[in-house]
């Protein structure tokens, strides 16, 4: 919802639900609500505040939580470029009484590009970010502050084939989590992760695409038996319609 001339405001609700094959994670529902308040500067600098709610309900024996995050986020948008800046801080409270509570600082520095500039419909895109945050907790056992790098770029063919690789690192720092080495040692833990993905799409109209992706992963970890590779094939749909007119989708999704 847009008020006067500087203000912008919107609110958008994200459900999630992981269902996993094998033990190796429990089940879980995340419920998210986004807040945003942008105060555009002029028509090319923006200043975007960013509430995040959610609440995390796992299946079994893990701590149901509920996390608070807020971010300031600088955008100023160039002819092909547009950097992005910004940090904040992120606190989760389990319900768990036994379980502490975690809380630590976010961060997210970056640039999207494009082309044609600001406006039109992309034929050929790419970002680079380094971000900061504190991720989906999945291990009953500890927790992480996650610092990953992330590459991404495409380019559209004919106006109906989009093609996308993205690729990205990770490093997951562990509080306490304690474990042997290959060296008989004890150490906190802590994974280096590596992913890369391929995916080609049909843009069947407007507002409606289809794509096959394919990709890697690996994770090295300093502690014996965490170690892992993975490949994976998706196909995904993807729907966007706007209340009150009919927009092109755009790219990335």
């Amino acid at each position: 919802y847009r008020f006067g001339r500087k203000f912008t405001a919107g609110a958008r609700y994200r459900w999630t639900e992981q269902d996993y094959e094998r033990n190796v994670f429990e089940d879980s529902t995340e419920n998210r609500g986004i807040f945003d308040l942008v105060y555009s500067l002029n028509s090319r600098t923006h200043l975007d505040l960013q509430y995040q709610h959610w609440n995390m309900d796992y299946e079994k024996n893990t701590s149901d939580y509920t996390s608070d995050q807020i971010e300031l986020l600088f955008k100023r948008q160039f002819h092909y470029v547009a950097l992005v800046a910004g940090g904040g801080y992120q606190a989760r409270r389990f319900d768990d009484p036994d379980q502490k509570d975690i809380d630590t600082p976010t961060f997210k520095i970056g640039f999207d590009a494009q082309n044609p500039p600001a406006g039109g419909r992309l034929r050929t895109w790419g970002s680079l970010y380094f971000i900061q945050d504190l991720p989906i907790w999945h291990d009953a056992q500890d927790y992480y502050v996650a610092r990953r790098v992330a590459l991404d770029a495409g380019h559209v063919i004919r106006g109906r084939f989009p093609l996308k690789i993205a690729a990205a690192y990770q490093n997951s720092d562990y509080e306490t989590f304690m474990g042997p080495t290959s060296s008989g040692s004890m150490e906190k833990r802590n994974d280096d992760g590596y992913g890369i993905q391929g995916s080609i799409g049909y843009l069947f109209s407007d507002d409606v695409l289809v794509s096959a992706s394919a990709g890697y992963e690996k994770r090295d970890s300093n502690l014996v038996g965490l170690s892992y590779e993975n490949q994976y094939v998706l196909i995904e749909l993807s729907f966007a319609y706007e209340i009150g007119h009919r927009p092109a989708l755009h790219f990335p999704w």
